[in-house]
């Protein structure tokens, strides 16, 4: 079985890390003109697998629902906030474009949790309520950007997401590494 899961896995946990320091920069969309590159590439690596996983169903049935079309949506956000970044663009409707992706993942931690998808169904779809809010929370922190605390809340919640995804993703290395031992 082709699985490339723990590949989105870390270009998601690189994607959390980059919104958590265009935060912590304080939103600055001139100083974050530098990030254009790297938001680029982490969306292009995630809607590239993202959509692979959607269309040629490599895992086992509703899995590649649950983890390839939000990992093409995250792609997609991250591309546009690449081009809105490098062009100078308000970001204003790219987070409204995460706000109704957002809601497809609170959606899915729902389903990951009550189907019980994946050895660990709660703590995925803690993950998944994580990336949901910060997606659904976006315009509402790109409206109030100039609020230092609701700033410093944003960043926490982005790295706090970083690290439960990475959680995530050194199990799920390991065990793939492990069930793909030669005999």
């Amino acid at each position: 079985m082709i699985n490339y899961l723990t590949l989105i896995i870390i270009d998601l946990i690189a994607g959390f890390g980059l919104v958590a320091y265009f935060l912590a920069i304080g939103l600055d969309t001139e100083r974050g003109k530098g990030l254009a590159a790297a938001f680029a590439g982490v969306g292009l690596l995630n809607l590239v697998l993202g959509l692979a996983l959607t269309l040629t169903w490599p895992l086992p049935g509703s899995y590649n629902i649950a983890f390839g079309e939000p990992a093409a949506m995250f792609g997609i956000v991250f591309l546009f906030a690449a081009l809105a970044l490098a062009r100078g663009w308000d970001l204003y409707p790219v987070t409204l474009l995460a706000f109704f992706f957002g809601l497809y993942v609170l959606i899915a931690a729902w389903g990951i949790y009550s189907l019980e998808m994946t050895r660990s169904p709660l703590v995925n779809a803690i993950n998944y309520v994580l990336a949901g809010a910060m997606a659904v929370l976006a315009p509402l922190g790109w409206k109030r950007r100039e609020n230092p605390t609701l700033i410093r809340a944003g960043v926490v919640l982005a790295a706090v997401t970083a690290l439960s995804w990475f959680i995530v993703f050194y199990g799920t290395l390991l065990g793939h590494l492990q069930a793909n031992l030669p005999s």
